[in-house]
């Protein structure tokens, strides 16, 4: 019996590759998205810990250090600064994450198209077997007709 050959059979492994390929680098977007979002989350942590110090020390009401206080201050200024630095580079993240993302879809729709095509042509392929068949078939019923 005949088998069904797809000349483009090595564009769709290419687009398969080219997809796969694309599903990575967005994992590896994501990936770095959700290490800078739990870094953010663990400075805006630390920067709630340092102003409860902070208050703590202050609203005492005994002697207050004033050298320990300006420390406190200077952590939680330098960790706002950090926060709105990681502000920042978790906006790049997600734009790097749509990105990859646009990228996937399009190397999706890339492949999905030369796998349509492999359809159609199995689905021709398939129905002209089938025709031959019935060609076959109607000779040796016709030639069974005239021998009898």
């Amino acid at each position: 019996m005949a088998r069904f050959v797809f000349r483009l059979q090595r564009v769709l492994e290419q687009r398969e590759r080219e997809e796969q390929d694309r599903r990575s680098e967005l994992a590896r977007e994501m990936r770095a998205h959700r290490e800078i979002a739990a870094r953010l989350r663990e400075l805006q942590g630390r920067l709630r810990d340092e102003r409860a110090t902070l208050a703590c020390a202050l609203g005492a009401g005994g002697r207050v250090a004033l050298r320990d206080a300006r420390e406190q201050a200077g952590v939680s200024l330098h960790l706002e600064r950090l926060i709105r630095e990681g502000g920042a580079d978790l906006a790049v993240a997600e734009g790097r994450c749509d990105t990859a993302r646009a990228r996937l879809a399009s190397a999706t729709a890339r492949r999905r198209a030369v796998e349509l095509i492999r359809e159609r042509r199995m689905a021709d392929w398939a129905r002209d077997q089938r025709r031959r068949e019935a060609a076959v078939l109607d000779d040796l019923i016709n030639a069974n007709r005239r021998a009898a």
